[in-house]
């Protein structure tokens, strides 16, 4: 099942449990009476088929069981919509031992859900993947002790004035002994499913406030946080440690969050975020338009800055109903005080585009920087005060005449 933990953080575990019930009732009469059928565990159900004769059989039954259950059930006073996703193994072509085939199946269901189609038949490259992400595993459990991970910042100029770096995001990179790097589009997930993205959450957060001591003082840092850290650590205690311990002003901090962490239990997550913001620290919602985050969570919730995904801005460019979603954005952005940053801004005519339309009060992107290191940051900050000294003092000059 998809997003099975927001039905019973919204609706409660007894809705939860029928919802359960309800789509097991609806499995149970699409197997046939040689197949087995049972709930795996969670939010996860095996069926074992007997008899398939060729892989376009098993796919058309994978299709069969998704149409069937993936519909809105009505409980009682509510009405769930659920969502399934479906990983599929035959024996003996993919394994001819149980655990083999099984492993098969959920390797095919979990590259199903991180490509975000609704199921797939497992290949032999799914093992590869799954080796080199348990080699991540393995791997994390050191990497900060043996100074792998580092930090590199992406400066974020203002639309105004896009020669002025007003902060700087700082990025998670990692670097196996061998030279090997590993993108955190790759680790970064691994991380959260072990819990490692506690402790590096909190390392990269100590790291970016003590470089942006050395920056000036009217120069922001960003850094993202990730829903682990929400949940399975203690944020607020993490945060005021180490701004004690660098002495950084909490206004020059901006924390990141992610929609998913908005769309989970808001008792939790909320009082998090005001504390943070009664601080001074600011929020930003990262990736905005990327998920399923809609707009009313920008009133249930009080943020700081809105982060337009880069996919926005790339429609914008050749869709005139892309470029109204920015404007209208923008305007609710406006409406509320909040600032808005667009990401991704690579090129002129994203620039331009933006610099035209007056939608964005911050731009991202290669076009303005690629994220560079501490050292190279801190000098394009100096050079930066350097130019801004030198034509005060060319003012100055002038003035008298």
């Amino acid at each position: 099942m998809d997003r099975f933990k927001q039905v019973n953080d919204s609706l409660g575990h007894d809705v939860g449990d029928a919802v359960l019930k309800a789509i097991a009732e609806t499995l149970r009469h699409c197997v046939g009476e040689t197949d087995f059928l049972a709930r795996f565990g969670g939010d996860e159900f095996v069926v074992v088929q007997d008899l398939v004769l060729s892989e376009m059989e098993a796919i058309d039954f994978a299709s069969r069981i998704r149409r069937a259950a993936s519909i809105t059930y009505d409980l009682g006073p509510h009405r769930v919509a659920v969502e399934v996703t479906i990983g599929t193994a035959l024996a003996p072509l993919h394994g001819d031992e149980p655990n083999q085939i099984l492993k098969a199946a959920d390797l095919a269901l979990y590259k199903a859900k991180s490509r975000g189609t609704t199921g797939e038949l497992f290949a032999p490259q799914m093992a590869m993947v799954a080796s080199r992400l348990r080699r991540i595993e393995v791997g994390l459990a050191s990497a900060l002790a043996d100074r792998q991970l580092s930090l590199v910042f992406q400066p974020i100029v203002g639309s105004a004035r896009p020669q002025r770096i007003v902060a700087l995001e700082a990025l998670l990179r990692w670097k196996f002994p061998d030279g090997t790097t590993i993108p955190p589009s790759e680790f970064v997930p691994v991380a959260e499913r072990t819990g490692a993205i506690v402790e590096i959450g909190e390392w990269a957060l100590a790291q970016a406030c003590q470089q942006c001591c050395n920056w000036p003082a009217d120069v922001r840092v960003a850094v993202n946080v990730s829903p682990v850290q929400f949940f399975r650590g203690d944020l607020l205690t993490a945060v005021k440690r180490i701004l004690t311990e660098t002495g950084l002003a909490p206004n020059r901090l901006e924390l990141e969050i992610t929609e998913s962490i908005l769309i989970s239990d808001t008792t939790f997550i909320d009082p998090i975020l005001s504390e943070l913001r009664w601080m001074g620290i600011r929020v930003a919602l990262d990736d905005f338009g990327s998920g399923y985050c809609g707009l009313h969570y920008l009133r249930q919730f009080t943020i700081d800055k809105i982060k337009v995904d880069k996919t926005i801005i790339d429609e914008a460019c050749a869709s005139e109903k892309a470029l109204n979603i920015l404007r209208g954005v923008a305007k609710i952005a406006l409406e509320s005080g909040m600032t808005v940053t667009v990401e991704g801004v690579d090129n002129q005519e994203k620039a331009e585009l933006l610099n035209r339309e007056k939608c964005a009060d911050e731009l991202q992107g290669f076009f303005f920087s690629r994220p560079v290191s501490a050292r190279i940051a801190a000098q394009m900050l100096r050079l930066q005060r350097r130019n801004v000294d030198e034509k005060a003092n060319v003012i100055s000059i002038r003035r008298p005449e």
